[in-house]
């Protein structure tokens, strides 16, 4: 019915609202009495009634265009009259009346925005979609406004709309006609009876990024919200505004020009918060029907939705399994008058290498889901994550952040772990309370937080499975504790999963015949059924619930004395697990598939208890070619180690009656076609539940504490006998059981990287397989060689005529605690107290990481004990080769290196004739050197030194030296640079390593075999494998000490490289430079780790022991820093005046320094000043004065330093040549002087052997770096003392 002017217009309208359309929802609106009469009555018009009743009328609201507010006007009015004649006149005529539009109906899709207007949109009515980011502060506006003219009296009003509500408006002329006055003044609003207040807001939305181009950023733009609408939407919104595109006007200052921008007047708002708005009204009968098709196999209809997420990516079968249970959801318990609210939502965390595609999932989740946020950990702060107080006005409003913006929805975080430490802590509240509580700008705020958390972290440096999560990722516990699930995906060499992969990536042939499907749901019908399936709520089953319970109850009982910690926050996991696969599979109730699944995945994920499966690299998993075979046999494996045989057969009486296993997954997809036949391996059985530990001492242990060999033996024995034990049951669990029904595993796939028994790859979740009968007779046989081993020992003990060392207590248990192979070691306190302390998580057990670094050694035990003429505990424990086929086997080689030990203890002391408590003073001191904190009293029993050889070689001065470990050869370097082996016994030059001719440094590609510059530094590690020397040039070259062959040269340092030190018993290297900062390398990857800074001065000297921290003399900036490489943290240290040149480690707690002022001083890593400061230390010269440069300082400049290594013998060097030998006191608050060896030159370095027999040092005629002063009458040379004991 067209309308051709406006009062057809209006009663067109008007017998629209009369008609069944509107007239029943009328009446509904009318009070029943006239004091219930609102200010403004409200009536909300569906728009798609009105296209019904005449589509001619409806669609002059988008015909008219930048008219429409006309149309608007007149629909308005027209609800009004018959509003009024549907109440008999009870309603006045100057009431207030006001229509809200809502859904406009699919055939208008052009007036639903997604994206900003513009200004060809002015003056239209759309409806904008967008996410709400900021919600100003509301006050009043006054749209009415009266003024009195100053001459004549005359009252005037002004109207001004709200998209002038920045500008303030004054009457330009008097309304009188006879005044010409210009001057107003306002009416006070006790006095003005025009004015019109209304509440008023301005709210930014934005573009929703799930309808923003990839190549191009959200925009916002400003909303105006006036009346009923002010409090319709908050912070993190997905709305619908409907209203009227029109211009802004800025305020204009005089001489300027005017500015308008675009902003939205709100006609209503609605909040799409309910995502499964947007399903299609099909979809659910759609998904009940193929739910219902594949009732028979429920399992393979499961896998082909989970396959469909990322199909790109070949396998991760644990890893998609576990972000389709995130995106389900659990169930929300809440109980508001209780309080009480257990969040549905989960949190999952992927750590693994760059390239093994956590960005892929996180990007598709994004994607996929239609409330969700992606962001990465650098470019996000806690005000970007939370919320940011901003300036609105004269007050102060929030605008939202990720999480919120992501309310009832799924934020991802990219590269979580690159994220700083305080933006790290302040999302912990919003992951478990899903609440963030703000105090910015005078504002007391509470914003929801409702969503769950995917995020991606990259291990720091390699990943070491011997190292915890906290370590490996620079993540906190409160903060790991606080995710659901945590998997682990390496990029681990595995040639035939390489094949695999590749072959799927390049051909697009899946080798395995199941890895992906041809086919995959697409992301609409993927987003569908995820929004389906989200508000469902699953009811927990019995079974389940004992499932759950049962598994909570066992983790709590097995980890009692681990590293890993269950608490109750794992058990609220498992559940939201169990409820989220029950959503998955489209299921009312949890049932006992659920948890079965829900217990498998907490089991592959790093916050479990890791019994049945631990440390999983979920990279290598694959889908299973029968996944309701091998559900079978994840009943066995889970029921049998729970010890619920009831419900493990009365769910395998159900799977038989109920499943199809005769056909694989993919073929009930008609485009999926095998490529490959497949081979099964029966289900394994589970491991059996731990015994609960015991409660008595038995009474033979009693008995033969007074005798220490014999309950030595007798610990060793028990052990024995409880590794066969663990052994058989080790040996029934990886074996093949034949009464068992399916088969289940392939033994094709590739092993998974984890520590313990080798594991291979199940087809869903990975279960150990079969060992190897080989390793099995190895175990046997080095059990044999034990009992062998033991036997010879026995007879030997007997002719010896019985005699037995008579062992402390305390140390046999500290002993037998080191093999039990337990991580936790105890420090030197609890070996001499006999009590346990508890060290944190970043003090790393010293013995542990030894094993593993000692483990690739290729040195020779009976070479060392020969060299030596004793053995050390740490090499009988720790530097055997280790298994990697059987975890068992690293216990079963600290039994025989003990019992290795305490043989050779006894030999030796028996050929001395000493006393047997020697013995235990052996034992203690060894245990107190792998703690880091022995300190021998042995500088009082040495004579004065002999200089036994004066070894010349080198053209300039001798720089630096250093001693191998087994105390037969000493390396220097010099500025000729040159570098010399040498042998201590004869003082003969072994080899030569000769300068080269200086290269091009502008290609730093190029290869460089040897120094063409100074030589600064040289070192040597523990094992003797690596020789390492640093030059001015800032290169850094690794050699072979025993053929002196160049192996690598590293680069990095952008000054001369001043120090370097080999971390004890490793492989890690620090390095120290002129550029004031310090590297760390691993030598084992020939590898750049990290890099500290700190010092603000070119750093002189580096030393470093047995922990993983190094300490560092920083030169004129006159401090020390110790740099602790775990905590990620260093102390510093001041108290010399002059610049501190060198320093040197006394032990893990102790060091000494020496400056140019001529002082020495003493320090503990527990004071930040010196202990005891010994100024004018080599004050005293016995060398003719008229030898020494007249220009050389009057305070002897302490050049160099050296420590023999946990006694209390130190050395230090000056440029007067002179060598001086001190003693320093227990309690390290006093050095006594004990010999000066009277030289002349720079001792510019000073080295003691390992065993103390030998002192080194370099000579030359300058110092190692400069060339401030020469000593002509000095000569080049290595000088090798003999320190004899009296």
């Amino acid at each position: 019915m067209p309308a051709t002017n406006s009062r057809s217009l209006l009663n067109a309208l008007k017998s629209f609202f009369k008609s069944q359309y509107c007239q029943d929802d009328i009446l509904k609106l009318l009070p029943n009495n006239k004091s219930d009469i609102p200010n403004v009555l409200t009536f909300t018009l569906n728009y798609c009634k009105l296209l019904e009743y005449d589509f001619e009328l409806a669609r002059l609201l988008w015909d008219l265009g930048s008219r429409a507010r006309y149309f608007f006007d007149k629909l308005t009015e027209a609800f009004k009259q018959v509003a009024i004649e549907l109440s008999d006149y009870s309603l006045p005529e100057d009431i207030k009346t006001k229509i809200k539009i809502v859904k406009f109906g699919s055939n208008r899709s052009d007036l639903v925005r997604y994206e900003i207007p513009n200004c060809h949109d002015r003056g239209y009515f759309i409806c904008f979609h967008g996410t709400v980011i900021r919600v100003g502060t509301p006050y009043v506006f006054d749209a009415t406004r009266s003024y009195q003219c100053e001459e004549c009296g005359s009252i005037v009003a002004v109207t001004k709309s709200s998209n002038l509500e920045k500008i303030k408006l004054k009457p330009t002329r008097c309304s009188n006609e006879d005044c010409t006055s210009t001057k107003f003044g306002s009416l006070k609003e006790s006095e003005d009876t025009t004015i019109n207040l209304s509440d008023y807001r301005e709210i930014k939305v934005q573009e929703s990024l799930q309808r923003v181009a990839s190549n191009n950023l959200p925009r916002s733009f400003s909303v105006i919200l006036e009346d009923d609408l002010v409090e319709a939407c908050k912070p993190g919104d997905d709305v619908a505004i409907y209203g009227f595109v029109q211009d802004r006007w800025r305020p204009v200052q005089v001489g300027g020009r005017g500015q308008t921008s675009l902003c939205l007047e709100a006609n209503n708002v609605v909040v799409l918060n309910d995502q499964t708005a947007s399903v299609s009204p099909h979809a659910y009968d759609e998904f009940e029907l193929y739910w219902k098709d594949n009732h028979r196999t429920p399992i393979s209809a499961r896998n082909r939705i989970i396959a469909s997420i990322c199909p790109q990516l070949y396998g991760l079968y644990v890893v998609k399994l576990a972000i389709a249970l995130i995106l389900a959801g659990g169930v929300t318990i809440s109980d508001e008058k209780r309080g009480i609210r257990v969040r549905s939502q989960s949190h999952l965390l992927l750590v693994g290498d760059p390239g093994t595609g956590k960005s892929f999932f996180l990007k598709y989740v994004a994607k996929m889901m239609p409330r969700a946020v992606l962001t990465t950990g650098v470019g996000s702060t806690s005000a970007g994550l939370t919320a940011t107080a901003v300036r609105d006005g004269p007050g102060w409003t929030l605008e939202a952040g990720a999480l919120v913006l992501a309310d009832e929805g799924i934020c991802c975080i990219d590269e979580f772990n690159t994220m700083k430490n305080q933006d790290k802590a302040c999302i912990l509240e919003a992951m478990e309370q899903q609440t963030i509580s703000l105090a910015k700008g005078g504002m007391l705020r509470t914003l929801q937080t409702r969503c769950s958390i995917v995020a991606s972290a990259n291990p720091k440096g390699v990943y070491d499975n011997e190292d915890p999560l906290t370590i490996n990722t620079a993540l906190s516990s409160p903060l790991l504790s606080r995710f659901d699930l945590i998997l682990l995906t390496l990029d681990t060499p595995n040639q035939e999963w390489d094949n695999i992969a590749a072959t799927y990536i390049t051909e697009g042939v899946d080798l395995l015949g199941h890895g992906a499907l041809k086919k995959p749901w697409p992301i609409t019908k993927m987003r569908d059924y995820f929004m389906t399936i989200k508000s469902a709520e699953p009811i927990m089953t019995s079974d389940a619930e004992t499932i759950i319970k049962t598994y909570y109850s066992m983790s709590r009982r097995v980890t009692e004395n681990t590293d890993r910690h269950i608490t109750v926050r794992q058990l609220e996991s498992t559940v939201r697990l169990a409820q989220a696969h029950a959503k998955l599979v489209f299921s009312k109730q949890v049932n006992i598939l659920d948890a079965i699944v829900a217990v498998l995945l907490m089991e592959a994920s790093l916050n479990g208890c890791g019994k049945l499966l631990d440390k999983i690299n979920a990279l290598h998993t694959t889908f299973s070619e029968q996944p309701e075979k091998e559900y079978e046999g994840h009943v066995h494996l889970v029921l049998d180690w729970l010890n619920l045989p009831g419900l493990r057969d009365f769910e395998l009486s159900r799977i038989e009656k109920e499943y199809d296993q005769s056909t694989a997954w993919t073929e009930n997809d008609v485009n999926e076609t095998r490529t490959m036949p497949r081979e099964f391996k029966k289900p394994l059985t589970p491991p059996p539940p731990p015994p609960p530990p015991p409660t008595t001492i038995s009474t033979e242990m009693a008995t033969q504490a007074n005798n220490p060999c014999k309950l030595l033996k007798s610990h060793i024995a028990v052990l024995e006998k409880m590794e066969e034990v663990k052994s058989t049951q080790r040996a029934q669990q990886y074996s093949t059981p034949v009464t068992t029904k399916p088969p289940v595993f392939d033994n094709k796939l590739s092993p998974i990287d984890k520590t313990g028994p080798v594991t291979r790859i199940n087809n869903q979740v990975l279960v150990p397989i079969q060992e190897n009968v080989v390793g099995e007779e190895q175990c046997q046989a080095k059990r044999r060689k034990i009992d062998d081993d033991e036997t010879r020992f026995n007879l030997q003990k007997q002719d010896n005529n019985g005699d037995q060392q008579q062992f402390p207590l305390v140390f046999h248990q500290k002993l037998l605690k080191a093999q039990s192979g337990k991580k936790k070691s105890k420090t030197s306190t609890d070996l001499t107290n006999g009590h346990t302390k508890k060290k944190t998580k970043k003090q790393k057990d010293a013995i542990d990481e030894n094993e593993e670094i000692l483990s690739d050694s290729d040195l020779d035990d009976d070479d060392e004990r020969e060299a030596n003429g004793n053995v050390r505990l740490d090499n009988l424990l720790l530097n055997g080769e280790r298994d990697d086929d059987d975890e068992n086997n690293i216990h079963e080689q600290r039994l025989k290196r003990a019992k290795e030990y305490i043989e050779q203890i006894a030999k030796q002391e028996q050929e001395r004739e000493v006393d047997h408590d020697v013995v235990s003073d052996r034992l203690r001191d060894d245990v107190l050197e792998q703690a880091g904190k022995l300190h021998r009293q042995v500088a009082s029993s040495y004579a004065e030194p002999v200089l036994l050889h004066t070894c010349r070689g080198h053209q300039q001065s001798v720089t630096c030296v250093c001693v191998s470990n087994d105390n037969k050869y000493a390396f220097t370097g010099s500025k000729d640079c040159s570098i010399i082996k040498w042998c201590l016994l004869t003082g003969k030059k072994l080899h030569l390593i000769r300068r080269i001719a200086k290269t091009d440094n502008k290609n730093e590609r190029a290869p460089i075999v040897g120094h063409f510059d100074n030589i600064l530094a040289i070192t040597i590690s523990t094992d003797g494998q690596f020789l390492v020397s640093g030059d001015k040039s800032n290169l850094i070259q690794v050699w072979n000490p025993q053929t002196c062959q160049h192996l690598k040269t590293l680069r990095g340092h952008q000054g001369p490289v001043t120090g370097l030190s080999f971390r004890r018993n490793s492989h890690q290297l620090f390095s120290s430079s002129q550029d004031r900062s310090v590297k760390i390398w691993n030598l084992d990857e020939m590898a750049y780790v990290e890099t500290l800074f700190g010092h603000q001065e070119p750093i002189q000297a580096i030393d470093a022991l047995m922990r993983e921290r190094c300490i560092t003399a920083g030169g004129r900036d006159g401090s020390l820093r110790l740099w602790k490489i775990v905590e990620e943290s260093h102390l510093m240290f001041t108290g010399h005046k002059g610049s501190i040149d060198c320093v040197a480690l006394i032990n893990d707690e102790h060091m000494v320094s020496g400056a140019d002022d001529g002082s020495i001083a003493l320090w503990s890593v527990s004071k930040r000043r010196p202990l005891f400061n010994l100024p004018h230390a080599h004050k005293v010269t016995s060398i003719d004065p008229s030898l020494i440069p007249a220009s050389l300082p009057e305070d002897f400049w302490i050049t160099s330093l050296a420590s023999h290594r946990y006694t209390d013998l130190l050395a230090s060097g000056s440029f007067n040549g002179n060598i001086q030998l001190w003693q320093s006191t227990p309690e390290f608050n006093h050095l006594t002087p004990l010999f000066t060896l009277a030289q002349l030159g720079f001792v510019n370095d000073l080295k003691f052997s390992s065993d103390g027999n030998y002192l080194v040092v370099a000579i030359g005629q300058e110092h190692r770096l400069g060339r401030w002063w020469t000593v002509k009458s000095a000569k080049n040379v290595v000088l090798i003392y003999k320190l004899d004991k009296k």
